[in-house]
């Protein structure tokens, strides 16, 4: 086994400047580590206020490094969306007691301006330079943020590690450069459609039989699955068209497992023969190497 080639960064958040990286710029390593990052958690699915109204919450980074022209310095963005978005369609929900009508997602997108200088030309760490720049969302009043931050990045072949400047592995965040993410999510919704259509065409034992996890049918069996989906069917009919809204790759769910591992989640616009159109939510997770269904609202 070939060992792995480790180029360490070290990012801090400050007010603004733009910090001289001779050394770290024109190095293999620090041009690698140029571009658009990506990196998203499923934090939790869980009920707010009431059991019955079950949410679940996402946090997405994306990290931007970039070269300044002319000035052999790096600077770009730090962007953190976390969102909340409720997994029925129980108008009766709130997110906060004190709200007077029925908000279906909160969220906020805090961006955070970075900059860069040399730390140490051996290991080719990079030091970074930001502040919270704005907030936008109807959350932003509501959840607190970092006026600045510190951390340290590590390019791990072609991954980006956020080691959160501790020696412990189990705190590291990896990240997907944006370009390799696309083509990993445009298989995971082929994966989607081709696991979702026995039950557009009311298969529905078929479906349970072979989309889906281990984890899913032991949670809800085969008799139950199948009268919920027949009761669906026979009040608004099949699946006639589905369009995918919004699709996150989650690389973390501690609400499942520790450490690394690949979820995504599509956020779809589901219409049935009736009529009807709803939010549809299907989460994939890979078991024996294959995509599977984890969970379906």
């Amino acid at each position: 086994m070939r060992p792995k080639t480790i180029v360490k960064f070290v990012f801090v958040a400050v007010v603004s400047g733009c910090l001289p990286l001779m050394s770290v710029a024109q190095s293999a390593g620090a041009n690698k580590a140029l571009g658009v990052w990506s990196s998203a958690t499923l934090d939790e699915i869980a009920p707010v206020g009431q059991p019955q109204c079950l949410s679940m919450k996402v946090t997405q980074r994306t990290v931007i490094l970039k070269m300044v022209p002319g000035k052999n310095t790096i600077d770009g963005e730090w962007v953190r969306w976390t969102r909340r978005v409720w997994l029925n369609s129980d108008n009766g929900c709130r997110w906060f007691s004190q709200e007077a009508q029925y908000e279906p997602l909160l969220q906020a997108v805090w961006t955070y301006a970075i900059s860069g200088e040399s730390q140490d030309k051996q290991t080719q760490n990079l030091r970074i330079f930001g502040a919270y720049s704005n907030c936008l969302g109807n959350a932003c009043d509501q959840w607190t943020h970092d006026k600045s931050f510190e951390t340290e990045l590590g390019l791990v072949g072609e991954k980006l590690v956020d080691t959160n400047k501790t020696a412990d592995p189990t705190d590291d965040v990896e990240f997907m450069r944006l370009s390799d993410e696309q083509d990993f999510l445009d298989d995971a919704r082929t994966a989607a459609d081709n696991l979702l259509r026995p039950l557009d065409l009311g298969q529905f034992d078929r479906f349970y039989d072979q989309a889906t996890t281990t984890s899913f049918r032991s949670n809800t069996s085969r008799e139950a699955f199948h009268k919920r989906a027949a009761e669906l069917q026979a009040r608004f009919g099949l699946a006639s068209s589905r369009k995918y809204a919004i699709t996150t790759h989650a690389m973390y769910a501690p609400m499942i497992k520790t450490g690394r591992d690949d979820y995504v989640i599509f956020s779809n616009r589901l219409t049935r023969s009736g009529g009807a159109s709803a939010l549809e939510f299907v989460f994939l997770a890979r078991e024996s190497g294959e995509w599977r269904i984890l969970w379906l609202f």
